[in-house]
């Protein structure tokens, strides 16, 4: 490891629990647009093709949900670890 290489702690954990509020923020957007979707299928296109359409994309969006949560904990956690690891490694210079 490089000897002059310095690791921000802050910044690490900082990045970490920014890309999990973002999730959050983006979780609770997708939840407004598949309530939007599922408007437009019951009010404006209730048959056809369309219709048929719009209701396989909000099947495929509806699971996107909690991806975007479980993904953006996982971020954060990984930030975690890893200033964990960098610590443990180096122990001996601290």
């Amino acid at each position: 490891m490089d000897p002059d290489l310095i690791i921000d702690d802050e910044y690490v954990y900082a990045v970490g629990n920014d890309c999990n509020q973002r999730g959050k923020k983006l979780e609770d957007i997708l939840d407004e647009y598949v309530v939007i979707l599922k408007e437009i299928k019951s009010e404006a296109i209730m048959a056809g093709n369309v219709s048929e359409a719009l209701e396989a994309f909000i099947g495929c969006v509806e699971p996107l949900k909690d991806q975007i949560t479980e993904l953006s904990k996982r971020v954060e956690e990984r930030s975690s670890n890893f200033i964990q690891d960098v610590n443990d490694a180096d122990q001996y210079l601290f």
